[in-house]
């Protein structure tokens, strides 16, 4: 078993793709275990997956697929390689993504639907790094758009650019916590990209999760990330933005390095 396979997201994605399963398709462990052995003697794996001993692997994943068409889909989102707290290579990033971004036009093209339903707003991004209109967008694609742009920044050491998605990264974080999918790990997520977030010490110093506001945003009945859906402020007119997800810190000016 390697590092990588007992990593903090690969234990969140085999949990996750676990519990998908049971609840969409209505298993029972014992059901499920009885499955994907066929007949053979149990060997308890569906128990390890859950515990977090194992993490499932990308073949076992796949026969199942073949057994209950769809149920891979949660799986294979990008999300769970982009928060390998580990160094990425350019080109593996941009595999990654290549199918929800036009490499030629460097616009985005994320997907409108997640499982059938609708993510996020209809709303074009007319740059690979608007991550304002990201965020506004929602949805589980705009954040995974987001921590792509993130990762990317490490890979440029472009620091201002690493600062400016890291901030929006935490801002629209609610827009893939509320979904069900995902709600109940929350926690775990947030800390895989805390220790991601952390990998560019710039960015480290500057700024922090705001861990009250991200909980209240996430449990709240309405999380509006469009601006021209909130409130306006009584005096000014302006539309009103989200309380802030993360605390900027006292910390010397940020030299630009390119």
């Amino acid at each position: 078993m390697t590092n990588i396979s007992r990593s903090l997201p690969r234990k969140i994605q085999t949990k996750i793709w676990l519990e998908c399963i049971l609840r969409e398709h209505d298993l029972g462990q014992t059901d499920f275990e009885a499955m994907i052995t066929r007949g053979s003697e149990p060997t308890r794996q569906v128990y390890k997956w859950f515990r977090g001993d194992n993490s499932v692997t990308k073949s076992k994943v796949d026969q199942v697929d073949n057994i209950l068409p769809g149920s891979s889909e949660v799986f294979n989102l990008p999300l769970f390689d982009l928060l390998q707290n580990k160094p990425i290579r350019k080109s593996q990033l941009n595999r990654l993504i290549s199918d929800y971004c036009d490499s030629d036009s460097l616009f985005w093209k994320l997907p409108k639907t997640y499982k059938g339903a609708p993510d996020g707003e209809s709303l074009p991004i007319d740059s690979i790094y608007n991550v304002d209109l990201l965020y506004q967008r929602g949805g589980i694609f705009s954040f995974i758009a987001i921590l792509y742009i993130v990762r990317l920044a490490e890979v440029k050491k472009d620091s201002f650019l690493h600062l400016k998605a890291v901030m929006y990264a935490y801002k629209s974080f609610p827009s893939l916590a509320r979904h069900p999918d995902f709600i109940g790990h929350w926690e775990d997520i947030l800390t895989a990209f805390t220790q991601v977030h952390h990998r560019v010490e710039i960015t480290m110093l500057k700024l922090t999760p705001n861990f009250e506001t991200i909980k209240e945003q996430i449990e709240s009945k309405n999380f509006i990330t469009l601006r021209k859906l909130r409130p306006r402020h009584p005096v000014t007119g302006h539309f009103m933005d989200n309380a802030p997800t993360f605390i900027e810190t006292k910390f010397g000016p940020l030299e630009n390095t390119n």
